[in-house]
C-alpha cells in the first residue's frame, strides 16, 4: 500500500496486487510521481515504526509506504 499525506487532501491509500506486473508499474510509477512533486517515501516497518532514511527507490515487497510532504513531522 502507498499511503499520502497530503495537508489539502487529508490521507489517500492506494492498493496494488504485488502479482500483478501491471499494477506494480503503475504504482512505482506513483511514487516517481510523487517523489518528482516533493513529497518524501518512508517504509513502514513491522508493527507500524516508520523508517528512519527516507527510500531512495520503488520496493514493489513493502507492505506499506508512507510519503509525507517535506518538512511535516510524523510520530511512530
Amino acid at each position: 500500500m502507498i499511503r499520502i499525506l497530503d495537508p489539502e487532501r487529508g490521507d489517500e491509500r492506494i492498493t496494488w496486487n504485488r502479482k500483478s506486473l501491471k499494477q506494480i508499474l503503475e504504482a512505482k510509477a506513483l511514487f516517481l510521481k510523487l517523489v518528482k512533486k516533493g513529497l518524501t517515501p518512508y517504509r513502514v516497518e513491522a508493527g507500524g515504526k516508520l523508517a528512519v532514511k527516507a527510500m531512495k527507490e520503488f520496493d514493489a515487497s513493502a507492505e506499506e509506504i508512507l510519503f509525507k510532504p517535506k518538512g511535516i513531522a510524523v510520530g511512530g
